[in-house]
């Protein structure tokens, strides 16, 4: 059984701003060209593709050129952005649904039942719905091999655990629709182990994560551009006596509770830009990025898209060249960051999970962050070791958009 969890859900519901007429105007659908889903009215050189002065007059706006529902859904902020064609259907994503620790049991489904080939494309859906309304979810009975993680993996990027018939016939033995998605490579490897001795030869161990002591609460890679979307972590060896727990929080309840309760500081963690770096000697590794801890949509500033959060890992930050009193946009900074502490220590809002051998949490790391308790190995041959992976975020934004559109035309939301 699939348990259900007490959750603060969000609706977009509220009245969105118009869409400006020019908008509408260049969304046309005559606009589009209806198999390459591109722009078929502009003009080229047909010799050399260089863009012609001369570019014809586009049609005057026409709400009547869209699909019913299709413009109220696209006024609709979401946590992702999602402008489908207007012949694929509307985009009507679940409801965000905020939790706390004390509150909240991570809606769990067994492996085989994603791997089941008769029920593998529901299951998929519902870990998908699951994963874009709440964050975290448990996958049970796990293998702890890589073929695991990375047929795992494929199921929530679009991939396949073995090669469909029909992908076969037609010379793609390992593709189907273009994809054989799975890990996201990264510096500890595709697929990856916190045992020292697990790693693969030539990866790196230049992480906290690589010991025994607790960990607090963070999202992985932000020393990248764009962090990976999911964080796959399976328990492949628990630490005997039972330390070493692992925690999650949900950032996005998080950042609601510090706007209403502290708009100042949200305003500050949105616009101030903090740089991240991971450096390993070793294996020739220096990886730096930056960005604010909390992003909103472009078009709609009260709606979450992304938390950036790692103290760890954490450069100093540095003013813009316009800002004139440093001393005061530092200390603007430091009670944001101290405001946002105070939020993330609240009692009750962690959640604290005992995983046992084959289970496996699969986190948004765009929003929800992990830690862990420390743990002690007592016996000679003790470990607690999780083997894990991580999948793009621009994948998962793919199977969002094309996951609940296609619900959408069913009539679903």
């Amino acid at each position: 059984p699939r348990p259900r969890s007490r959750f603060r859900r969000l609706s977009t519901a509220a009245a969105a701003p118009a869409l400006p007429p020019q908008y509408l105007q260049q969304l046309n659908p005559q606009l589009w060209d209806r198999a390459t889903h591109q722009r078929n009215h502009v003009r080229v050189d047909a010799a050399t593709g260089s863009k012609l002065v001369s570019q014809p007059r586009l049609p005057p706006p026409d709400e009547a050129a869209f699909p019913a529902g299709y413009l109220d859904a696209v006024r609709q902020p979401h946590a992702v952005v999602a402008t489908p064609p207007p012949s694929q259907g509307v985009f009507r994503p679940p409801p965000l649904a905020l939790w706390t620790g004390d509150s909240f049991s991570p809606p769990t489904i067994r492996f085989e039942e994603l791997m089941c080939e008769k029920g593998g494309g529901e299951a998929a859906e519902w870990l998908l719905s699951q994963l874009y309304s709440a964050g975290l979810c448990l996958v049970t009975q796990t293998p702890p091999t890589e073929k695991g993680m990375r047929d795992l993996s494929r199921t929530v990027t679009g991939g396949y655990p073995t090669p469909p018939a029909e992908a076969v016939r037609h010379g793609h033995p390992t593709q189907s629709n273009g994809s054989d998605s799975g890990p996201y490579r990264t510096l500890y490897g595709a697929v990856w182990s916190t045992s020292v001795g697990g790693q693969p030869s030539g990866t790196s161990t230049a992480d906290s994560a690589y010991s025994s002591v607790s960990l607090p609460l963070h999202t992985d890679m932000t020393y990248h551009a764009t962090p990976p979307g999911l964080q796959l972590f399976n328990m492949a060896s628990p630490a005997p006596d039972g330390s070493g727990a692992s925690t999650y929080l949900d950032g996005f309840a998080a950042a609601h509770r510090l706007r209403d309760a502290d708009p100042a500081a949200f305003a500050t963690l949105r616009h101030v830009v903090f740089g991240y770096r991971s450096v390993d000697t070793a294996t020739g590794w220096h990886l730096e990025a930056a960005g604010p801890v909390l992003s909103v949509d472009p078009f709609d500033e009260k709606t979450l898209t992304g938390v950036r959060h790692n103290d760890l890992d954490r450069l100093p930050p540095r003013p813009p060249a316009s800002v004139r009193d440093v001393d005061g946009w530092y200390a603007e900074v430091e009670r944001a960051l101290a405001a946002w502490d105070a939020v993330l220590e609240e009692p009750g809002r962690r959640l604290t999970l005992s995983l046992r051998e084959g289970d496996c949490t699969v986190v948004h790391n765009h929003r929800v962050m992990h830690g862990r308790e420390s743990f002690s190995l007592q016996g000679e041959g003790e470990a607690r070791s999780i083997i894990g992976c991580y999948t793009g975020v621009d994948e998962l934004r793919s199977r969002w958009r094309v996951c609940f559109t296609k619900r959408s035309r069913g009539g679903g939301g």
